[in-house]
């Protein structure tokens, strides 16, 4: 195997840079790259942090080939994650409420400077990790962060800073990194089309995802806009209701009655330790009536607009 990993990652709150530039291209542009070097200082302490550690810390990984080596007890692992070896990851997070600030919009989708706009904010944050990886020899790596907890934190700081600004701060999350915002009104192949080129910007992980009502009676319709996705996107899911009562034994989507609980179309049960509601909020499936998220990703989730 080839013993690849990530060492770790920093994430910027472009957010909070838009905010701070008050508006003006020049700021935001000057403390981006500030905030960059913070960043950087971040990733090299973590990098930094490996200097002495040796592969009794990992036996599995380090002696028995786990990472593709097999290293005696006290060998130093820190010259293994050189070269490309591992990835150390540069996130972002925002863009979306970052081009509503800067260019008094309430949709990049219907914008096209502000569409271009965070474009260039990607790329060049793309610049950057690929100028540091070529100075270092580190995998440093664009990564479009999920933020399952970080959107609600980023907002707060942002909120705590700046108070309440209309359409940035106003509610209780930040947008995943390059995502188009939940609230917007736009079909699959729209959002498709829109989040494709950021993932060929990125150099780590990045998804795009669409939100469909329950499709088990739609399957055509459902391969359609995965055959689209396969042609535009690196990585692509769909999120549909696959929720199951216990009781009665119900298939479909269930409902937000209020206070975090899902309530059966068919008998009424709203116990979660009887029902299974199976969606993805951050990249990968999880049981939410079970395991309830922060209040910031519970509002983006309730938000979601279809893409129908």
């Amino acid at each position: 195997m080839d013993g690849r990993n990530n060492l770790g990652v920093q994430s910027i709150n472009v957010t909070m840079v838009a905010l701070d530039s008050k508006g003006d291209f020049d700021k935001f542009w000057e403390i981006l790259e500030q905030r960059c070097e913070v960043a950087h200082l971040g990733l090299q302490a973590r990098i930094k942090s490996f200097d002495g550690v040796t592969a009794a810390v990992a036996p599995v990984l380090y002696r028995d080939g786990g990472f593709g080596v097999n290293l005696e007890k006290e060998a130093p692992i820190s010259e293994l994650f050189k070269n490309g070896r591992s990835s150390i990851s540069l996130g972002y997070i925002g863009l979306a409420e970052t081009a509503y600030f800067m260019f008094k919009t309430n949709s990049i989708v219907n914008n096209k400077e502000a569409y271009n706009f965070t474009l260039d904010v990607a790329k060049f944050l793309r610049k950057k990790c690929d100028m540091w990886k070529k100075e270092e020899g580190y995998g440093y790596s664009l990564y479009s962060s999920p933020s399952e907890g970080y959107s609600l934190r980023a907002l707060e700081k942002c909120k705590d800073r700046h108070g309440l600004v209309e359409n940035v701060t106003d509610k209780e999350y930040l947008t995943n990194s390059f995502h188009v915002d939940v609230r917007e009104k736009i079909s699959p192949f729209e959002k498709i089309s829109y989040e494709a080129p950021f993932h060929w910007i990125a150099s780590a992980g990045h998804i795009t995802t669409v939100e469909f009502p329950d499709m088990k009676e739609r399957l055509d319709s459902l391969e359609i806009v995965w055959d689209y996705a396969i042609n535009e996107t690196d990585y692509f899911s769909t999120n549909t209701g696959i929720d199951t009562c216990t009781c009665c034994g119900e298939v479909g989507e269930f409902a937000l009655a209020g206070d975090g609980y899902y309530v059966c179309p068919n008998c009424g049960n709203n116990d979660p330790e009887k029902m299974q509601v199976c969606r993805t909020i951050s990249g990968y499936l999880g049981s939410i009536a079970q395991r309830p998220v922060n209040k910031g990703k519970a509002q983006e989730f309730i938000l979601r607009e279809k893409h129908m």
